[in-house]
Formats: C-alpha cells, sequence, structure tokens
C-alpha cells in the first residue's frame, strides 16, 4: 500500500490531510487483510495507523491486534505549528532542521520537496478529533535524546482512550528502536 505521490504512485498528487489520507488506506486495508496483523507506524506513520485504525473500529471492521507507534507526541496533542508553507517552495530545510535537503542536486529536490511539504502539511494542520475508545493495546516508542519529541510528549499516547498501553524510550533518538526489544515480550506476547 502506498499513498499518492509515493512508488508506484509517484505521479498523484500527495495527500496533505490526514481525512485524505485515512480514506486512501482504510478501504484498501479491509480488503485485502484476511490474517491478524499489527500497525507499526513511525512518525507521520503512526499518527495515520492511529486514524486508520480508528476509521476501521467506527466501520465493524477487522482491528489490528496491536498498535506501534514511534517518534511522535501522543495522538491527542497538539502538532507544532510551524507551517512549511511560510519557506519558500523549493524548500522546507528549516522547518526540518535539517540541512541535507538544501545539498541534494537540484533536480532531485525538485521531486523531494513537494512529497515532504505535503507530509509536513498533514502533520501540521491534523488535529484529534476525540471518539470512542480502541479495544486495542497501543506501545509508544521513543529516544531519549529525541530533540523533537519529549519523552513527556510520547507518554501522552498513554491517555489515548484504548485499553492497556506501554511507553518509554532507548537511549538513541527515535531512529532507532532495536533498545526496546527488552519490552516486547511484556507487550506483544512475545520475539
Amino acid at each position: 500500500m502506498q499513498l499518492p505521490g509515493r512508488e508506484s504512485r509517484f505521479l498523484e498528487a500527495p495527500v496533505t490531510a490526514m481525512d485524505a489520507a485515512v480514506d486512501e488506506l482504510a478501504p484498501t486495508i479491509v480488503s485485502t487483510v484476511d490474517v491478524p496483523f499489527v500497525f507499526f507506524g513511525h512518525s507521520m506513520g503512526a499518527l495515520i495507523a492511529f486514524n486508520v485504525t480508528r476509521r476501521l473500529a467506527a466501520a465493524g471492521a477487522p482491528l489490528p491486534r496491536h498498535l506501534f507507534v514511534s517518534g511522535p507526541s501522543g495522538a491527542a496533542l497538539d502538532r507544532p505549528r510551524n507551517p512549511c508553507t511560510r519557506y519558500p517552495r523549493t524548500n522546507c530545510s528549516p522547518r526540518l532542521g535539517d540541512t541535507r535537503l538544501a545539498n541534494l542536486d537540484p533536480e532531485l529536490r525538485e521531486l523531494v520537496v513537494p512529497i515532504l511539504r505535503s507530509d509536513l502539511t498533514l502533520c501540521e494542520t491534523y488535529r484529534h478529533q476525540p471518539a470512542r475508545a480502541l479495544p486495542l493495546p497501543i506501545t509508544a516508542f521513543g529516544g531519549h535524546d529525541d530533540q523533537l519529541v519529549s519523552e513527556e510528549s510520547l507518554a501522552a499516547w498513554a491517555s489515548t482512550p484504548r485499553t492497556p498501553s506501554n511507553c518509554g524510550c532507548s537511549p538513541a533518538g527515535t531512529s532507532t528502536c532495536a533498545a526496546w526489544s527488552a519490552s516486547w515480550p511484556r507487550t506483544s506476547g512475545g520475539r
């Protein structure tokens, strides 16, 4: 499964709103999943996985057995309001806090920046809407040294209406979740 603007759907316009992303993914999941499954989402993917799960629950569709999220603040927290639209159309490096984008080949940057801007727009405009509790566990992964997501905001996943959840941080940033393997037997029933 891919969102518009990615991989085999590269020529399609990328989505810039959570509802549009969920509208794309939920029906595909319902029509293709016929075995037990879990969701893992990192960063924007965590918010999308959470909202797809909510959509599936509202429709009475099969649900993942567990939702694993990595990187973002709890779904109910407001997202940072530092709109990428205030930066030049050809750049969003200041919003990312990363200069690598500026060092890309100009033609590659021209292909990548619109997708990054759409992703940032989706995240920056997302607003949590209260809904019925999810009947499945949520486990949140993060990093002690993460500069963008504090342990407190990661812990906000525990306040998301759901069944039991688990939350914690590895010594590194959110790009490394391997240090979390010690908690998996307790949260996912084993390795």
